[in-house]
């Protein structure tokens, strides 16, 4: 669905299936998406940049495409739903902090 170190030109939104959504190494697990209506690449999306995750469908999925000018103007109309996005993308931020800060540790010690 969309491969690490590709600019995303939108945000999927999963209607139905299971999504892996996670780096290519093998150091952090990837975040299992089941849920439908979760919107997966919404980091990368939101910064403009390549992304740092891999989205794989783990069996048949659907998902929508919102593209990333809709997307941007939907936040702008919505104050609300951008502050879910920033926090939400704060969420996953801090979360993959968290998985790689050990192994940060762990190569400076060595």
């Amino acid at each position: 669905i969309g491969a690490s170190g590709e600019v995303p030109v939108g945000a999927h939104v999963l209607v139905s299936g299971s999504l892996s959504v996670g780096p290519e190494d093998a150091l952090v697990s990837p975040r299992l998406v089941t849920q439908p209506g979760a919107v997966v690449g919404v980091t990368a999306l939101l910064l403009g940049r390549p992304a740092g995750v891999t989205i794989k469908a783990l069996n048949r999925a659907e998902t929508l495409l919102v593209p990333r000018h809709a997307f941007l103007k939907l936040l702008n109309q919505s104050p609300e739903l951008a502050r879910r996005a920033a926090d939400r993308t704060r969420r996953e931020l801090l979360d993959f902090m968290d998985a790689v800060t050990p192994f940060g540790k762990k190569i400076s010690k060595e």
